[in-house]
């Protein structure tokens, strides 16, 4: 009988601690973009796991549109996400949809549940998040939000297309 070796998956990698990193969103454009995925997606997930995968980044971005979460059946559940916000950020990969969806968990929209209510389409609002999920074609980039607050930005959206699918 051949001895059984647990290799670990590329694919697969979690980090445990979420420490903060100095990356931009241009930076997380040129490893994990879009255009990265599509050319080649096991080397782009490779880098995201390695590079971004758990980790606490701070960007600034713009509203788009908020998604309320539907309370789960079971109290138990793993699911503590309040709502989910769709952002659109400088530079865009789309014309048409959000680049990135912010989940808020139901203690974080509580400590700022004014700014969240009050939030209007093109307002700023600067972030501190983890990074939970490398986007695709079909999804887009997932982040938890740990602090969301509004800037003295704005900026004129088009019509965001929201595909229900695209949300975690």
């Amino acid at each position: 009988m051949r001895p059984y070796n647990l290799h670990e998956n590329p694919l697969f990698h979690h980090n445990v601690e979420s420490k903060r990193i100095d990356a931009t969103w241009v930076d997380y454009l040129q490893d994990c973009g879009g255009d990265k995925i599509i050319d080649n997606y096991v080397h782009t997930k490779m880098v995201f796991n390695q590079k971004y995968e758990n980790y606490k980044v701070e960007w600034t971005g713009y509203f788009a549109e908020v998604k309320t979460k539907s309370k789960p059946l079971f109290p138990w559940s793993q699911n503590d996400h309040e709502l989910s916000i769709l952002v659109k950020m400088e530079p865009s990969e789309s014309n048409i949809f959000a680049d990135l969806v912010l989940s808020v968990s139901t203690g974080v929209y509580k400590k700022e549940k004014v700014m969240f209510d009050s939030l209007k389409k093109g307002e700023g609002i600067h972030f501190e998040a983890v990074i939970v999920g490398l986007g695709s074609e079909y999804k887009m980039h997932h982040l938890h939000a740990q602090s969301v607050s509004k800037t003295s930005n704005f900026k004129q959206l088009d019509e965001i297309i929201v595909r229900e699918s695209a949300l975690p």
